[in-house]
């Protein structure tokens, strides 16, 4: 008997559209792929692809469709009186490929909540495959116990997306690559690096000898080679020591920086305490321009205030997360929108 499953193009032949299908109740003129050698038929093509978004991200998501050429549907989010949420897709999701877009900001768990019940709202749907992306991963600082008592909340997110419905997930820099191990779906962790890269190519006119990449932290090294490696320049780490949450102090510099212009490169800004503390070190060590740059930028507390008050030339973020309006000048954002939409073409 002839199954159906997700899309998997190794050993597959694009056969035509489908009129009719004994199996199952299938919608005319879908594109599809048979697998000879399981006997499978996979839904292909951009015309059965669509995406929603959650209230939160509706400008990325916008984004990417105009540049992936998918479609990018309307639904309904609200709450009711007590506190609960409510989603509604408008459009008949039935055997379609379905991307749902959540940027996992403040109020995060009311945003993951949305989130969650879009991919159930998909999944009951009839949907044929349901991609969750969240360029920020909300709880993946929570990716290991480190007292007795906590709780592992990195892995809790992961088993509630896929009970939600989610096939596959989406996300930009993960703060912690072992979180990948988390989902059994395939996670895809994708790197803002090149992005990144460009910028200063095109900010310098590819005139970049000058520059030297730091890391803000040992466990961010891999992370500021990578980008080093795009640049074609050196790197430097900064040792730190943390005493609690959201509070970390920089107490050496391994690396040459006099007279050099420094990229800090991290995976987020949160309070913004500790990076611009150790936009101050690089100061000390003679460097001349720094600049911080971050896939995500959180921006609490008194983030903005710490970034007004430090000598750094300019931070870069992605729009993974929604910059603020009242946002210092320094602050600058690109977007993510070609590497995110290049993805979901995949």
């Amino acid at each position: 008997m002839l199954k159906v499953e997700s899309l998997n193009t190794r050993n597959r032949f694009k056969m035509g559209n489908i009129f009719s299908n004994p199996v199952r109740n299938i919608k005319p003129n879908l594109q599809y792929q048979y697998n000879l050698m399981q006997d499978t038929v996979s839904f292909t093509g951009k015309e059965n692809t669509e995406i929603f978004s959650c209230k939160d991200n509706k400008k990325l998501a916008q984004e990417v469709s105009n540049q992936s050429d998918i479609p990018f549907k309307d639904s309904v989010s609200k709450k009711f009186k007590n506190g609960e949420t409510y989603v509604k897709l408008n459009d008949d999701v039935e055997d379609k490929n379905v991307v749902v877009i959540n940027a996992g900001n403040d109020p995060v768990n009311d945003n993951l909540m949305e989130f969650r019940q879009m991919l159930d709202a998909a999944k009951r749907g009839g949907a044929e495959k349901i991609t969750a992306v969240l360029p920020y991963l909300p709880y993946s600082r929570q990716d290991r116990l480190s007292a007795d008592g906590e709780s592992l909340a990195g892995k809790m997110i992961a088993k509630d997306l896929e009970t939600a419905g989610a096939d596959k997930v989406i996300t930009f820099d993960i703060h912690s690559i072992q979180t990948q191990g988390f989902y059994d779906v395939p996670m895809k962790n994708v790197s803002a690096m090149p992005l990144f890269a460009d910028y200063f190519k095109e900010k310098t006119n590819g005139k970049t000898d000058n520059f030297v990449v730091v890391s803000p932290d040992v466990g961010g090294v891999k992370r500021a080679k990578n980008l080093a490696k795009e640049l074609d320049v050196d790197t430097a780490i900064i040792h730190k020591e943390r005493a609690e949450h959201n509070k970390a102090e920089a107490v050496a510099l391994i690396g040459e920086v006099k007279d050099k212009n420094c990229i800090l490169i991290d995976d987020m800004i949160d309070t913004a305490g500790t990076i611009t503390e150790a936009v101050k070190m690089l100061k000390g060590k003679g460097a001349k321009d720094v600049y911080i740059c971050a896939t995500h930028g959180i921006f609490s507390g008194n983030a903005f205030e710490n970034i007004k008050n430090c000598p750094v030339k300019e931070v870069v973020v992605t729009d993974t997360l929604p910059l603020p309006e009242n946002a210092p000048e320094k602050i600058k954002q690109i977007s993510v929108a070609p590497l995110l939409a290049e993805e979901i073409n995949k």
